[in-house]
């Protein structure tokens, strides 16, 4: 499970994590959200790192690896937890889709970081899809309607 990373994988792995980055940053940016595209470049980049570091360090302590990808995970739910809002009014929450996204940017970057590259192309993927497609539309086109308050 532990290796010691070369500089050629740890160039490709910071490479990836910043392309993950961009393109979830981009919905992001695009739809005018709450986070910026370098808040997901450097969520992607920094969780990336922290695996490189730990599969590095950690060959004495084969416990460190779950412990640290538990730590990255409740900074990931904290880091979200700041973007998410409520309206007073209207108790309506916003940025909770940034939040999640935001999440799992930075899980996709720990896949990156410990080598799991299809887990990261398959979830990177998955999420690019879940926030193009509008539900919304594919709900009513099916004939779906939300159920009336």
């Amino acid at each position: 499970m532990f290796e010691q990373i070369t500089e050629e994988q740890i160039l490709l792995r910071l490479a990836l994590a910043i392309i993950v980055g961009l393109l979830v940053g981009f919905d992001s940016w695009y739809r005018r959200r709450n986070a910026s595209i370098r808040i997901y470049c450097v969520v992607a980049v920094t969780s990336t790192m922290t695996m490189m570091l730990i599969s590095n360090e950690a060959g004495s302590h084969p416990d460190a690896f779950s412990r640290v990808l538990a730590g990255l995970i409740t900074g990931f739910g904290f880091l979200g937890g700041g973007i998410i809002m409520r309206q007073s009014d209207t108790h309506q929450l916003f940025g909770l889709t940034t939040a999640a996204t935001i999440w799992g940017c930075g899980l996709i970057g720990a896949c990156i970081g410990a080598g799991q590259y299809s887990i990261a192309l398959q979830a990177t993927v998955v999420m690019m899809l879940v926030l193009y497609v509008n539900f919304d539309k594919l709900m009513q086109r099916l004939g779906i309607n939300r159920q009336a308050e």
